[in-house]
């Protein structure tokens, strides 16, 4: 535990009360499905300059509805130093695109977002669309083609694809996926043993207005939307900064300019 959340307890000991000690340490408190996420992803530190700071390993339930944008970070936003659940950032990257691409992962940036704005306008959505909502073959669909353009000119797709029988064989997958969320329902990372949990369900953002940004899980999301699923697990990689303040706000004041937030699925904890 860091010296900051310590000193912050004692703060709210001395100023607040038993009660409100004992009402917020809970956000610290480790339940027996944690320990190993806290293995791997322990408290961060992103979270010590703020007061009412959100349990990293928080699983958000959201409509995928909700979930329309991608995030602006560098390509791509699953990997690296900022793939870890309770990272604070500021900075421009939830309004724009992406500044930096990895090369090695421009072929799959093309297959999943390319000029797309918005993720239901995306190649690889717009072609689940098509095979499951209006039967059209996997081979016809726009993102089966542009894989096989990509596997012909010796490069790798997704999940290290690079051949057209493993392009086949990620379809039949994508197909068993499908029917499993239709006949079974749409079950948590936590209901599948997978942890950390948060960290292994649909990922996004936070911007600083609260919209949530696409960064991982693209294939339970675009069946969510088919589908029509109501609500869907989602964990948390990072929050902006100025989100951060509002969730501070929020929970010190209840002026109007900061009840704005406070139906949003992140501001639960504080309002």
């Amino acid at each position: 535990m860091s010296k900051s959340i310590i000193y912050k307890g004692y703060s709210v000991l001395k100023e607040q009360g038993i009660s409100s000690f004992l009402q917020k340490s809970l956000r610290y408190s480790v339940s027996p499905s944690q320990t190993l996420s806290r293995k791997f992803y322990p408290l961060p530190p992103d979270f010590d300059d703020f007061h009412y700071p959100p349990d990293p390993f928080k699983i958000l339930p959201v409509s995928p509805d909700d979930i329309q944008r991608f995030s602006g970070r560098k390509y791509p936003p699953y990997q690296g130093a900022d793939a870890r659940l309770g990272v604070v950032m500021n900075g421009d990257w939830d309004r724009t695109e992406p500044d930096h691409i990895d090369p090695e992962y421009l072929p799959r940036y093309r297959l999943y977002r390319g000029d797309a704005d918005r993720f239901s306008e995306c190649i690889f959505f717009k072609s689940l669309e098509a095979h499951f909502d209006d039967k059209v073959p996997w081979k016809e669909t726009d993102w089966y083609q542009t894989s096989l353009e990509i596997i012909r000119s010796g490069r790798q797709t997704t999940k290290g694809i690079t051949t057209r029988s493993a392009l086949d064989q990620r379809c039949l997958e994508i197909d068993a996926l499908y029917d499993t969320i239709a006949t079974e329902g749409y079950r948590s990372q936590r209901e599948l043993k997978n942890y950390p949990a948060a960290a292994a369900e649909v990922n996004v953002d936070i911007a600083r207005d609260g919209t949530l940004l696409f960064v991982n899980g693209r294939n339970r999301l675009s069946i969510a939307k088919l589908i029509g699923v109501d609500t869907i697990p989602v964990g948390v990689y990072v929050r902006h900064y100025d989100w951060m303040c509002h969730r501070d706000r929020l929970a010190e004041s209840d002026a109007p300019e900061n009840l704005t937030y406070s139906k949003h699925f992140d501001m639960q904890d504080v309002v």
